[in-house]
């Protein structure tokens, strides 16, 4: 499945390995999962990917360091559509109608019951009101920034006068 969500033209991120919570376990085991997962990926693909998310979107500054000294930029998302409660098709939409904006990443997984049946919508809904849709890694800053509570991340401006 990896193969063909790659050759279709996706970008694979990395999730981590083991999908533990991460910021119990200490700074080299995170390393080690996040290096096993790009090992797998790149076993797959050909190519290690660049962008990372914590498990359950949990994180910490050794996380993210350990992401960092990999290379790699981890990012959130700012949407959850709640899909892996297995809530109805209906409440997905309208979790994500209600919550979306400019710059929005939103969380969906495979595997739940409902989210397939909602995405022809959601996509229609946001193609409607001028939404485009872009890979993640177009979409993020990879200097300069911080990420805030709500999972968005925040241009620092470093303009000096």
């Amino acid at each position: 499945e990896v193969q063909k969500i790659y050759d279709a033209g996706h970008e694979i991120g990395n999730h981590g390995y083991s999908h533990k919570d991460l910021p119990t376990m200490n700074y080299e085991n995170i390393v080690l999962d996040i290096q096993k997962c790009n090992e797998t990926v790149r076993n797959i693909t050909g190519h290690s990917p660049t962008l990372f998310r914590a498990p359950s979107g949990a994180y910490d500054n050794k996380t993210i360091s350990a992401a960092e000294n990999l290379g790699m930029v981890t990012i959130q998302w700012d949407v959850d559509t709640l899909d892996w409660k297995n809530i109805s098709a209906d409440e997905i939409v309208t979790r994500v109608m209600s919550k979306v904006g400019n710059g929005s990443i939103i969380q969906f997984h495979t595997g739940t019951e409902h989210t397939a049946e909602a995405l022809p919508e959601i996509l229609e809904l946001l193609s409607e009101q001028g939404y485009t849709f872009v890979p993640v890694g177009e979409l993020i800053y990879y200097e300069n920034f911080t990420i805030n509570n709500n999972g968005t991340q925040i241009k620092e401006d470093f303009t000096v006068s």
